[in-house]
């Protein structure tokens, strides 16, 4: 009978470095430019070297992501303390912030942006993710939002994880000492909206978006458009590819 004796510390640190290396470059490239000389490059090991750990970009770039959604998942529980969701909100956020704070001084390091995540479709990054989202919809539940449906849940909850996800674009434009003055305005935007209480709200008419079309070319191409930004919005632009546009119109490349 053979056991399988279980992994050594320095077997586990360096599969980290693996990780934290390839996360950078996921950063900078996206899932489809990392390599895996790149990652390799960075630890100053060969290619193989890596492959011993991960043995494709896809593997690896999977172990990325699950490491990003463990961290949103102790974040949430921080958020779960909180007596009311305005409360479970200011904990969420602060937690964040100051996470990205540390990651700023070098104190703790990056995730990968989840860009990527459903154009990898891998089964159980895609399961984890569901359960994070689960979790972070699950601190908007309360007395002040029971009246709220399952579709109103979940678009606040999206509204909160892309807050999240796109804060760093813009948080690069704030110091470090201002996170946590940035993490009380998030919640209060977040929270609040836009509008303070008692403000007149006449927005003007949006313009219609689609054109009138007299067929031929330009209904095919508006069509093609059309099918091309569902996709996208489905798997992603990393996802969507002319064949898969094709086929959702029922037609050939040409």
């Amino acid at each position: 009978m053979t056991t399988t004796r279980p992994p050594t510390k320095r077997y586990e640190q360096r599969k980290h470095a693996i990780v934290s290396s390839a996360v950078e470059v996921i950063n900078r490239k996206g899932v489809r430019g990392m390599t895996l000389a790149d990652v390799a490059l960075r630890l100053n090991l060969v290619p193989t070297g890596v492959i011993y750990y991960f043995k494709n970009k896809e593997d690896l770039a999977c172990a990325c992501f699950l490491h990003g959604i463990e961290l949103f998942n102790e974040l949430s529980a921080v958020g779960e303390a909180g007596a009311s969701v305005r409360e479970r909100l200011a904990l969420f956020l602060d937690a964040y912030f100051d996470y990205k704070g540390r990651v700023v001084l070098g104190e703790a390091e990056p995730i990968a942006v989840f860009n990527d995540v459903r154009a990898l479709n891998n089964a159980p990054v895609n399961a984890a993710y569901l359960e994070m989202f689960r979790k972070l919809r699950g601190l908007l539940h309360g007395p002040e939002t029971e009246g709220l449906s399952r579709a109103g849940f979940n678009a606040r909850a999206h509204l909160l994880i892309s807050e999240a996800f796109w804060a760093v674009v813009w948080l690069r434009r704030h110091d470090v000492e201002d996170y946590g003055r940035v993490s009380k305005r998030v919640l209060a935007i977040t929270a609040d909206g836009l509008a303070a209480p008692g403000a007149a709200w006449a927005p003007l008419p949006l313009p219609d978006l689609i054109a009138e079309s007299n067929g031929g070319a330009e209904a095919s191409s508006e069509l093609f458009l059309r099918a091309a930004t569902q996709l996208i919005n489905e798997e992603g632009y990393l996802g969507a590819s002319v064949e898969k546009i094709s086929a959702r119109l029922n037609v050939t490349k040409g």
